[in-house]
């Protein structure tokens, strides 16, 4: 196994340098290494090349650690699953008429909608 403090010190140090690059190259390899290391994931997450990096390393880090507050934050940021969802769109077809009956469930057919007015 590799020297997973060396690797996490270098890591850190590309990142703070902005060679993010680098950074993510050792962070992946520490994460190979070591999986169950939240810090790890966490600063993978803060260099990842995409947004799927990002969050794929978050997800990782709370279900390490599901009380870290800075992986919740950046999911909720990125819009993910602690992010409140818009409330659905209603789809249903509005016919003119008040449609208190189930659809015929052999058929699964509505009713026909009421005649044009005349």
């Amino acid at each position: 196994m590799a020297d997973t403090e060396g690797i996490m010190q270098l890591g850190i140090e590309a990142a703070r340098a902005g060679d993010k690059e680098e950074a993510r190259n050792l962070f992946r390899l520490l994460t190979r290494e070591t999986p169950d290391d939240a810090q790890a994931w966490l600063w993978l997450a803060g260099v990842a090349e995409d947004r799927e990096e990002k969050r794929a390393a978050l997800e990782q880090v709370l279900r390490l650690e599901p009380s870290n507050d800075l992986a919740r934050q950046g999911l909720d940021a990125l819009g993910g699953p602690a992010s409140k969802a818009p409330a659905p769109i209603d789809t249903t077809p509005d016919f003119g008429f008040d449609d208190t009956f189930a659809l015929d469930t052999a058929n699964d057919v509505p009713p026909p909608p009421p005649p044009p007015p005349p």
